[in-house]
C-alpha cells in the first residue's frame, strides 16, 4: 500500500493534477470509512511527501482512545530510562526547555475526539502537564473527551478543558475536590453542547453535584444525568436549545411549572420511573418530541393511585406487592405528542390494552416508526419499517409474513435477541438450539416480506386495471 502511495503520489506531481491531489486529500477526510484507513498506510503517506503531510497526519490523530501515543513523543532523553510511561512517576534527567514540547503540542492540537482511559501514563504525566505545557493550552482542537479514569486523577481533566470543547462524558466520585474542578467547566468550554455525567456513589451528594454543574450552562443540546435538583429542573426545563434529555429516574419531587418547558425536546429518556411519576413530569408541558424511551420498573399500588386506580389492574404477587398492568389510560397521557417517530416502553408486568386503545395510538401517533411494547396488536401505523420482536413464539412463518406484510407493507426488519450472537457457532447451536431455530423462523418471515408485498401490490393493481376495463366496456356497451 505505501509502494502504491508513492507512486501515485510521483505521477500526481509530474502530471501536476492539481484535482487528483485535492481528491486523494478528501479521502484522507473520511477515514476510516475511506481507501486510507488503516494507521500504517496514514503514516506512510504522511511520509511520502509534504502535499500529504498535513492531512495524513490530521486523519493519524484525529481519533484516539488513548493518552500514551502521544506521551511517548517526549525526547527519549529527558526521562530516566528505568521508568517507563505506564509504570510510575517519570524522573527527570534534567531540565525541561521550551523545545521538548514541540512534537507533543504539534500532534495534541490534531486531536479531536479523545478517550482517556484507566491506564497509568496520566498519572505519570499529569503534574508535568499541569506546571510546564506552554500557554496552558494542551489540546486546542479537541471537541469530545470521554474521561474513563480512577478518581485519584480526576484533577488532571483540566488539561483537556478547551473553548473548542462541544461534548464531554466523565465519570467521578461526588466529592467537594472534583466538584470544584468542574466549577470552571461551564467558563473554560463555551461551547459546550453535549454534556454526559455521572457521579458515584449514587445518592443525595451525587444528584446534588450533577445539578450544581448543570446550573452554569445555557445552551446545552443533550443532557445526560441523575434526577436533577428542583433549581437543576427549572433551568434545563428553560433551555431554548435542549433537544434531548437521558435521566436515570426522575426526581422524586417537583411542581407544575406557571409556564409550558422543554419547548424545544425532541428525545426523552428515562431509565426507571413509576407510570406516576412520567404521567406528571410530561404535564410540565413538552414541545413535540419525536423520540421517549421510558422504563417503568417501580410501580405502586393501585389503591394508592386514588383518581389513577382506573389506569391499572391488580394482577398477581411478585417481591410480596402487587405489581399492575398499565391500562388504557396509562398510554393515553402521551397522545399529546403528534409528532413521535420512536416510542419504547418497558414495563416488567406488560401492557393490558384493549383494541379501541391500540386504534387510537394508530391516530394518536401517525409519524410512528419504531414502537416497542410488552405486547403486539395489529392497528399500529401503516408505515413501520423495524419491528424489535425480542423472543416471541413462532411456529408458522409463512402464515405470519402474509399478515404483516398486510399490515404493515413498509415494513422490512425484523429483529430478535439473537440479533449480534453467532448463530452458526458450533457451540452456540449446542447451548441455544430452539432460540436460534425461532431465530430463523423469524428470518425467514423477513425475507418473505418483500415479495408478499411486491405480491399483493401487483394484484391490486390487476384489480385496478380489470376495473377500468370493466367500466371501459360497459361505456361502449352503453353507445351502441
Amino acid at each position: 500500500m505505501a509502494r502504491a502511495l508513492r507512486c501515485c503520489t510521483r505521477k500526481l506531481h509530474r502530471w501536476k493534477l492539481e484535482d487528483g491531489v485535492s481528491g486523494v486529500q478528501a479521502s484522507i477526510s473520511i477515514r476510516p470509512e475511506g481507501l486510507l484507513a488503516s494507521t500504517r498506510d496514514l503514516a506512510a503517506l504522511a511520509a511520502t511527501c509534504t502535499t500529504f503531510h498535513g492531512p495524513a497526519l490530521d486523519a493519524l490523530w484525529s481519533t484516539q482512545n488513548s493518552i500514551k501515543p502521544l506521551l511517548s513523543c517526549m525526547p527519549e532523553d529527558l526521562f530516566n530510562s528505568s521508568v517507563s510511561v505506564s509504570r510510575g512517576m517519570p524522573v527527570l534527567r534534567r531540565p525541561m526547555i521550551h523545545i521538548d514540547w514541540a512534537r507533543f503540542m504539534s500532534y495534541a492540537a490534531r486531536i479531536k475526539k479523545l478517550t482517556v482511559g484507566p491506564d497509568r501514563g496520566l498519572s505519570a504525566f499529569g503534574p508535568l502537564l499541569l506546571s510546564c505545557v506552554p500557554n496552558g493550552l494542551s489540546f486546542p482542537s479537541l471537541k469530545s473527551l470521554v474521561w474513563q479514569r480512577s478518581a485519584m486523577d480526576f484533577q488532571y481533566i483540566r488539561i483537556f478543558f478547551s473553548p473548542a470543547l462541544s461534548s464531554i462524558d466523565f465519570v467521578c466520585e461526588a466529592s467537594n475536590a472534583n466538584v470544584s474542578v468542574l466549577s470552571t467547566l461551564a467558563r473554560t468550554c463555551p461551547n459546550l453542547q453535549r454534556l454526559s455525567m455521572s457521579f458515584y456513589p449514587n445518592g443525595r451528594d451525587a444528584d446534588a453535584a450533577a445539578s450544581s454543574i448543570v446550573l452554569s450552562f445555557h445552551q446545552l443540546q443533550f443532557l445526560n444525568m441523575g434526577p436533577p435538583s428542583s433549581a437543576a429542573l427549572e433551568h434545563i426545563g428553560r433551555l431554548s436549545t435542549l433537544t434531548s434529555l437521558h435521566l436515570w429516574t426522575l426526581p422524586e419531587r417537583f411542581s407544575r411549572p406557571n409556564s409550558p418547558m422543554f419547548l424545544a425536546f425532541r428525545s426523552l429518556t428515562v431509565d426507571d420511573t413509576a407510570v406516576l411519576s412520567v404521567s406528571r413530569f410530561l404535564g410540565m408541558g413538552f414541545g413535540t418530541p419525536e423520540s421517549l424511551d421510558l422504563t417503568f420498573s417501580r410501580f405502586v399500588h393501585a389503591a394508592a393511585l386514588g383518581s389513577w386506580t382506573r389506569n391499572f389492574n391488580e394482577v398477581g404477587r411478585q417481591s410480596g406487592g402487587d405489581f399492575p398492568f398499565a391500562l388504557t389510560d396509562s398510554l393515553r397521557i402521551l397522545f399529546s405528542f403528534p409528532s413521535l417517530a420512536s416510542l419504547s416502553l418497558v414495563s416488567p408486568p406488560g401492557y393490558d390494552i384493549c383494541d379501541t386503545t391500540v386504534r387510537d395510538m394508530a391516530r394518536a401517533w401517525p409519524q410512528l416508526e419504531r414502537l416497542e411494547l410488552d405486547i403486539f396488536y395489529q392497528y399500529i401505523p401503516h408505515h413501520l419499517t423495524s419491528m424489535d420482536v425480542a423472543t416471541s413464539s413462532l411456529f408458522a412463518p409463512t402464515r405470519v409474513a402474509r399478515f404483516l406484510s398486510d399490515i404493515f407493507p413498509t415494513l422490512r426488519t425484523i429483529v430478535t435477541d439473537r440479533e449480534e450472537a453467532d448463530n452458526e457457532d458450533a457451540t452456540e447451536l449446542e447451548e441455544a438450539p430452539e432460540e436460534i431455530a425461532l431465530h430463523h423462523r423469524w428470518k425467514e418471515v423477513e425475507a418473505a416480506l418483500p415479495e408478499l408485498v411486491a405480491a399483493r401490490q401487483e394484484e391490486r393493481a390487476r384489480a385496478r386495471a380489470g376495473e377500468e376495463h370493466l367500466i371501459f366496456y360497459r361505456l361502449i356497451s352503453l353507445e351502441t
